[in-house]
C-alpha cells in the first residue's frame, strides 16, 4: 500500500518542476493548467484535459482517456492546481475572488500557490499547498505551507 504522505510530496515536486519549466519555456510569468498525476510505484504519468473550468469536472474526460490509452492500475491519482489561497477566513468567496483580490488589491493576503491532492487507490487521502512568488527573472520561488 502506498504512502500517501510520502506521494503527495513527489507529486508536489513534479508540480514545482512543471511550473518552473512552463515558465522557463514562456520566459518568464505563466500560469500552468491543471493536470493529473497516476502513480504507479516508481512511475508517474501525467495528463491533462484540455476542458477549461474546475479540475474535478475535466477528471471524468482524463480518466477515460487514460483507460483508452491503456492504463489499467495505478497506486495513486493526484489533482495539481495553480491558484491562489489566503488565510482569511471567510464563506463569502466565489470563483475568482482569490485572483481578482490579488490582482487589484496591493495588501491582499492572497498568495499564488499550486494546491496538490494526492487519493489512493485503496483509500485515503492527502494534500499539500506550496506558495510562490516570482524572481526578478519571472520564476517561480517555492514554499512549502505547514500542514
Amino acid at each position: 500500500m502506498v504512502d500517501l504522505e510520502d506521494e503527495v510530496m513527489k507529486v508536489a515536486k513534479i508540480a514545482q518542476l512543471r511550473k518552473a519549466e512552463i515558465c522557463a519555456e514562456d520566459n518568464g510569468i505563466s500560469d500552468m493548467q491543471s493536470f493529473v498525476v497516476f502513480g504507479d510505484g516508481d512511475r508517474y504519468a501525467c495528463r491533462q484535459s484540455e476542458i477549461d473550468g474546475h479540475p474535478f469536472q475535466s477528471l471524468p474526460f482524463v480518466l477515460n482517456d487514460a483507460y483508452e490509452d491503456g492504463l489499467r492500475s495505478f497506486d495513486s491519482l493526484s489533482v495539481v492546481i495553480d491558484g491562489y489561497i489566503t488565510e482569511s477566513k471567510s464563506d463569502s468567496y466565489e470563483k475568482g475572488d482569490l485572483r481578482k483580490d490579488f490582482i487589484t488589491n496591493p495588501s491582499s493576503s492572497v498568495v499564488e500557490c499550486l494546491t496538490v491532492v494526492t487519493y489512493g487507490y485503496h483509500g485515503g487521502s492527502s494534500a499539500r499547498v506550496i506558495k510562490y512568488v516570482y524572481n526578478d527573472r519571472g520564476l517561480p520561488e517555492f514554499t512549502l505551507l505547514p500542514e
